[in-house]
């Protein structure tokens, strides 16, 4: 048995995979950290980990 372990930190199987088609038509959009979002999204950050987490599922009645 191959040991995959390594692919959960490989670039390539964590970028994101969003169509533009799909995010157009997204009545609500949301930008998990960073310092600023752009127009017509909502920033959900935090702190640190723990309160963007904090923040992400206070968003989903968490």
């Amino acid at each position: 048995m191959q040991d995959l372990t390594h692919i959960q930190f490989c670039t390539a199987t964590c970028r994101c995979t969003a169509t533009a088609d799909l995010l157009n038509s997204a009545t609500t959009k949301y930008q998990v950290g960073g310092a600023s979002a752009p127009a017509g999204v909502t920033l959900l950050g935090g702190a640190d980990r723990f309160g963007t987490m904090k923040a992400v599922l206070k968003s989903i009645g968490e």
